[in-house]
């Protein structure tokens, strides 16, 4: 019988990817979900009823399981408290769970963010660096591993979608800082970077993009936004100081109209940071992977798009 995978978050753009990928490498996948997962039924076998506060639910997903991997999390919430009680405190009852379990998993991949190497920038980034320091209390018989993955894209992916959308349009927004690096990876990338790393019992934490050495300028994914809107779009470049006050402003306007926006300043402040290249921290596996670089990942993720209705023709 196939050894099991204990699967968290698996309903999301991430988790998706990382649902048929571990199917496809011969895991039996149990997701622990709140309600039925739509479309995945023929690749998860198993589902656990239930959510990262729910103890009895997270015994059951980790029953027997021969691995752990930690996707579930959220990227915009009303403020602090609520990321870290999800991003920070879920990691923390999940891994409790594995330790009263009476045969641990033998292997733990925890999915986090690229942005816990600076929590001082934002609420998410430090509710993501809480959530790896929560890995010390698994069990020493469960080998733990942090991936940081940097902005992730691809097909069902709906954060980068704006800004595809607004280089069909013939604008892309950017920063007024030529020196700043960013970095990419492909969803399934990510996907495929946690099943290498469940075959092995490597440690630590380590950064995930596409491999580009350096990342790239905001010049550059202008240049590849455009390509794969199919525009010359014209180029409108922010100081730091607006885009953090635009930030600012809908974070005010959303809790005012009691919704819960994406950005914010915390995420303004993330998008300024000057430095998300990830030469120095990169898993060392990634290589092997051979990773899409986002001049062939932005145009597949726009045709995606565009066969959705999600982005005009």
């Amino acid at each position: 019988m196939p050894a099991t995978v204990a699967l968290t978050g698996g309903t999301g753009f991430i988790g998706r990817h990382l649902a048929a990928t571990l199917a496809a490498r011969g895991w039996r996948v149990r997701l622990l979900a709140r309600r039925p997962p739509f479309g995945l039924e023929a690749v998860v076998p198993e589902v656990v009823a239930g959510r990262l506060d729910d103890a009895a639910a997270l015994d059951e997903l980790v029953c027997g399981a021969e691995a752990v991997v930690h996707a579930a999390g959220i990227v915009r919430a009303r403020g602090a408290a609520a990321f870290h009680r999800v991003n920070a405190e879920g990691t923390g009852a999940l891994v409790r769970a594995v330790a009263r379990a009476g045969s641990p998993p033998r292997r733990f991949v925890l999915i986090s963010s690229l942005a816990a190497r600076a929590p001082q920038l934002s609420p998410y980034a430090a509710s993501k660096r809480a959530a790896e320091e929560a890995l010390a209390g698994l069990p020493a018989a469960t080998a733990a591993i942090a991936l940081r993955p940097t902005a992730v894209y691809g097909p069902g992916d709906a954060a980068m979608l704006p800004a595809f959308r607004a280089a069909a349009r013939g604008l892309v927004l950017t920063l007024d800082a030529p020196s700043a690096r960013l970095s990419f990876v492909h969803g399934a990338d990510v996907a495929h970077a946690v099943a290498a790393a469940l075959a092995n019992d490597e440690r630590g934490t380590h950064a995930l993009d596409d491999g580009t050495p350096g990342g790239y300028g905001w010049a550059d994914v202008a240049a590849a936004l455009g390509a794969a809107a199919g525009t010359r779009p014209r180029i409108l470049a922010l100081p730091s100081w607006a885009l953090i006050a635009a930030g600012t402003a809908n974070g005010g306007l959303g809790r005012m109209a009691g919704r819960t926006p994406f950005f914010t300043a915390g995420k303004a402040r993330e998008i300024a940071h000057p430095d998300w290249s990830c030469d120095a921290d990169r898993w060392p596996g990634l290589a092997a992977l051979a990773p899409t670089r986002i001049a062939d990942g932005f145009p597949a993720t726009a045709r995606w798009y565009r066969t959705q209705g999600w982005l005009q023709a």
